[in-house]
């Protein structure tokens, strides 16, 4: 019985413990002092900063500790999730270090008057200005094209052609080149590719950035240009006339052949042009070449778009033209006597008469077939004198018609086509019977 008594008194002095307690924190004292650490600070106005060419290079500290007094039943609806913390810094103009005053914000379950802010942390940030620079990018090949290739590397084309790095003065100062580099090996084709830049110091290691320094850009799109080079013949094309064939005449260009480069597509576009494997830069006529003499010419040269001429030259551009030195070997011009004259279509009831006997016809062609000619009394060339004009005229006198030239034997003679002949148109003469 003693023991349940003991129990029972020990219980009565720890409810009145409590209720002692509870009378002290609820009205002796209600208000508490707590800390609470690592508050996160958002710092306002940095593109106002920006805008100034400033930027925030360094700061004490990223959160905030506070040292708060309020009623304890407040303590759980404080803490670094629930308070913000912001500091203004676009009343910053110059560079240097500035102490920024922190704005408390309580939640909305807890009134601000309520709590009392016994002490905050300091935040202090150093400002520098920005600056910038820029920089052409230059490219760097590595390795040999493909047999037969040849990499542009002085065309190369690279977007953006320059980079602006923005950023501080000190890390700006550790840039002195803005670069890419490229291994070219075995290539046949031009390229077009993303490539990454580098951003080089004076021993060319890449510069390290901190986040107050940034590129306008840290690719590029590269076209690198890779032709195929070919030594290509040349000639010209000749066109028979005038007695002469392409057997008679001996050319000589200058230069014979020439080194071209292009694309590979455009490449095996001008190969498919060519004839017998040359490349043609025109056509001579081989009824205008003098017989004897050397007859030098001279022929644009005209590339399909797309291929370069790399042949040297003292012109801008390449070799412009071709020289073509033709001389004509077995060929001669003479004239023939011609004795065959044929009247045709003369008038009906007139009488023709042929006063021109012999006419002499210039001939142009291989010697060996003028001499034959020369020789041979019956050389198959005649006359033809069309009257058709006159037939229907009743006209008479003397004429001076131009007769064709017929050529029936040497199809290979250049004939002068034409020469002119008198004729004499008259009425016949009367027969007398008693004459007969």
């Amino acid at each position: 019985m003693f023991q349940g008594r003991k129990i029972f008194t020990l219980l009565i002095s720890l409810l009145a413990a409590v209720l002692l307690w509870l009378y002290v924190v609820t009205t002796v004292t209600p208000e508490t002092d707590v800390r609470v650490s690592s508050i996160p600070i958002s710092i306002n106005g940095m593109s106002v900063l920006e805008e100034r060419g400033l930027v925030i290079t360094e700061q004490n500290d990223k959160d905030l500790d506070l040292d708060l007094r309020t009623a304890r039943d407040n303590l759980s609806k404080l803490n670094a999730a629930t308070i913000r913390v912001n500091a203004d810094a676009s009343n910053i103009r110059e560079p240097g270090s500035y102490k920024l005053d922190c704005v408390v914000t309580f939640p909305d379950t807890v009134r601000s008057s309520n709590v009392e802010i016994l002490r905050k942390s300091e935040l202090v940030v150093t400002v520098e200005r920005l600056d910038y620079k820029t920089f052409d990018v230059q490219f760097y090949q590595e390795g040999s094209a493909k047999e037969g290739f040849v990499i542009e590397d002085a065309n190369v084309v690279m977007e953006p052609k320059q980079v602006v790095v923005t950023g501080l003065e000190e890390e700006l100062n550790q840039i002195k080149a803005v670069a890419v580099f490229y291994d070219g090996s075995n290539l046949e084709e031009t390229v077009t590719q993303s490539v990454q830049l580098h951003f080089l110091d004076e021993n060319n290691e890449d510069v390290s950035f901190s986040e107050h320094t940034s590129p306008s850009a840290t690719e590029a799109v590269m076209t690198l240009p890779v032709y195929r080079i070919e030594e290509i013949p040349l000639k010209v094309n000749l066109v028979k006339g005038g007695g002469v064939t392409p057997d008679n005449a001996n050319v000589v260009l200058d230069p014979p052949s020439i080194h071209v480069k292009g694309p590979k597509e455009k490449m095996e576009e001008l190969n498919g042009h060519l004839e017998d494997g040359y490349f043609v830069v025109g056509d001579v006529d081989l009824s205008k070449v003098p017989d004897s003499s050397k007859e030098v010419m001279k022929f644009p040269l005209v590339l399909p778009e797309g291929i370069i001429n790399i042949n040297e030259n003292t012109s801008e551009g390449g070799l412009q033209e071709v020289s073509v030195e033709i001389k004509l070997t077995g060929v001669s011009t003479d004239s023939i006597e011609i004795t065959d004259i044929r009247l045709s279509n003369a008038p009906a009831e007139m009488e023709s008469t042929n006063l021109t006997k012999r006419a002499s016809v210039t001939v142009r062609g291989s010697t060996e077939e003028i001499d034959k000619i020369k020789k041979d009394a019956n050389n198959g060339f005649y006359i033809e004198v069309d009257l058709a004009a006159y037939a229907d005229q009743n006209q008479k006198g003397k004429f001076v018609v131009s007769g064709k030239v017929v050529n029936e034997n040497y199809p290979l003679l250049s004939v002068q086509e034409s020469v002119n002949i008198t004729v004499e148109i008259s009425e016949p003469e009367e027969i007398n019977p008693d004459s007969e």
